[in-house]
């Protein structure tokens, strides 16, 4: 169901300023859905909906609605709707019918016929009229969301997925050099120290001091060029985009909307924040430095006589 530039003859939350306060100035505007890989040859996609107006919330504790959430995608045609008449939802489909944008569009739907729906926020110029829903007419309508599925959502938090060190073709570049217009985030090294790095990236134990270093750098320097690339189809920019999403790494910042971050047209410096996204998305790699080299045999003690 698309409801792109339709017009109800009845109200429905989401659309315009028919019932306040809205979805938007309620905060309720876009669900949290997310997509996992089970490891059994699905995806588990998990949907978290808020809902502030007590007058839809008790329709759908009566029976007389539910929540719709209707997935499609579009590379293979899948498409499934999910009824159900709790806040959260679970549901899983073989990973075998999706390929690509997997895209959701959420609702509240009438189960069965409303005789004179009341709602407390209607707009005024409802004054007066008799409303009466039938099944399947719209309650609430919420902002469509999309999740780009052809990154790997396994291991979507490795810097691996979405970054690749490669020797820099110019052989006369000495320093090190970051490309965003590859599928990856590339890492360009100068010759020399591409055949050094591709010695130490073969042992575990140099990680930490890659993280802290190679890839943490490149990742601050994509986040400062998302804006500029967030709607082209690099297996980075779909990286970013999806985790950008997950609380754990929204919530670092103190900004109400995390795109207010990627605005292309803002003129402020969000150099502070986009440090504290790229540490968090790597799980802290400075922390996991520092233990790694004060675990070292008489790292602590060398470093404490060191200071005196």
């Amino acid at each position: 169901m698309r409801i792109d530039n339709v017009s109800f003859p009845y109200p429905v939350l989401g659309i315009s300023d028919d019932i306040t306060p809205t979805l938007e100035e309620t905060k309720c505007d876009v669900p949290v859905i997310k997509a996992d890989n089970d490891g059994l040859g699905g995806i588990t996609i998990s949907a978290q909906i808020k809902l502030e107006n007590a007058d839809i919330l008790k329709y759908i504790a009566d029976g007389y609605a539910e929540f719709s959430l209707e997935v499609s995608c579009r590379d293979t045609l899948f498409r499934q709707c999910e009824k159900f008449s709790g806040l959260e939802h679970a549901f899983t489909i073989p990973q075998s019918k999706l390929y690509g944008e997997l895209c959701f569009e959420t609702y509240v739907i009438a189960k069965k016929d409303i005789n004179n729906y009341t709602n407390r926020g209607l707009n005024p110029d409802y004054q007066g009229h008799v409303i009466n829903l039938h099944k399947g007419d719209l309650l609430v309508a919420y902002t469509p969301t999309a999740i780009e599925l052809d990154i790997d959502l396994r291991n979507v938090r490795s810097p691996k997925s979405f970054m690749s060190v490669d020797k820099n073709p110019d052989t006369k570049e000495k320093r090190v050099r970051f490309n965003l217009k590859a599928p990856k985030i590339q890492i360009l090294l100068p010759e020399e120290l591409y055949l050094q790095y591709k010695q130490i990236s073969k042992n575990d134990s140099f990680q930490e001091e890659l993280k802290a270093s190679l890839y943490l750098d490149a990742l601050v320097f994509a986040l400062h060029e998302y804006a500029q690339n967030k709607d082209k189809n690099y297996i980075w920019v779909r990286t970013l985009k999806y985790r950008l999403q997950e609380d754990a790494i929204k919530n670092v910042v103190n900004v109400d909307d995390i795109e207010e971050l990627f605005n292309p047209d803002s003129t402020e410096d969000h150099t502070t924040e986009y440090y504290i996204l790229a540490q968090t998305m790597l799980n802290l790699p400075y922390k996991d430095l520092i233990q790694k080299m004060a675990k070292k045999k008489g790292g602590v003690k060398n470093l404490v006589e060191g200071v005196n």
